[in-house]
């Protein structure tokens, strides 16, 4: 079982920028503070599906409701940003880290709203709830098996964390009944899987597959010896 290194890690410069951007566009909005232009920036099956404004897949992504819990939200979303940015991107790189973060969070939004044409067509979508469940699988797959320190500090089993985080909301929207956003959910889910396992990280199941088939230990310790197949 591997540890992470002690101490508050460092946000590498793409999380600064999901970061920042976060940030500055909620003061934009509070500073604003108009409900056309928030509507403009929300995905809603009738604006992004009927008229065809598909730049509101992405600019729903820094969208939250600046009454309403929005901030509180927007508290809870930069600290999963920091926290598993900070551990994925200097494995991935700038690139690789990003590409999960809006891929997943554009298919979540566009399956939210192409189901709500059929439910609710006017029910607003905004937030990065999408891209940050992909971002946590994504931590859960890649550092399986170890033990890892949150924020520096709190040992924890990444599988069963994340787990737990995305088991919440899907339950939540479960018990809500509101199926769109569980469709989102789901799909941003089966998109971090298949994105960490064929473009990402494909050699974290290589790994383990070898180290499965050769029982390879760690911490030097000596491989278990079985009896003969054959005498």
């Amino acid at each position: 079982m591997s540890r992470a290194p002690s101490g508050i890690p460092h946000a590498p410069p793409a999380t600064t920028g999901l970061l920042l951007g976060r940030i500055a566009a909620f003061l934009f909005l509070v500073f604003l503070n108009s409900d056309a232009v928030t509507t403009q920036l929300t995905a809603s099956p009738a604006d992004t599906i009927s008229r065809l404004h598909l730049w509101q897949l992405v600019t729903a992504l820094f969208v939250l409701p600046v009454n309403g819990g929005g901030l509180v939200q927007l508290f809870f979303e930069l600290l999963l940003i920091y926290w598993i940015g900070s551990e994925l991107e200097p494995r991935w790189g700038r690139r690789g880290f990003l590409v999960l973060f809006f891929v997943a969070g554009i298919i979540g939004n566009l399956a939210t709203c192409s189901l709500g044409m059929f439910l609710d067509p006017n029910a607003p979508t905004y937030s990065a709830v999408f891209a940050t469940t992909a971002l946590l699988v994504a931590w859960g797959i890649v550092h399986r098996g170890e033990q890892r320190l949150m924020f520096g500090r709190l040992p924890v089993r990444p599988e069963v964390v994340a787990g737990l985080f995305v088991a919440i909301p899907l339950l939540a929207d479960l018990l809500s009944h509101r199926y769109a956003d569980l469709v989102g959910e789901l799909l941003a889910i089966l998109t971090s899987f298949v994105m960490v396992r064929g473009y990402l990280d494909p050699h974290v199941y290589v790994g383990r597959a070898l180290r499965k088939r050769y029982r390879v230990l760690e911490g030097g310790k000596k491989p278990r010896k079985d009896p003969p197949l054959w005498n």
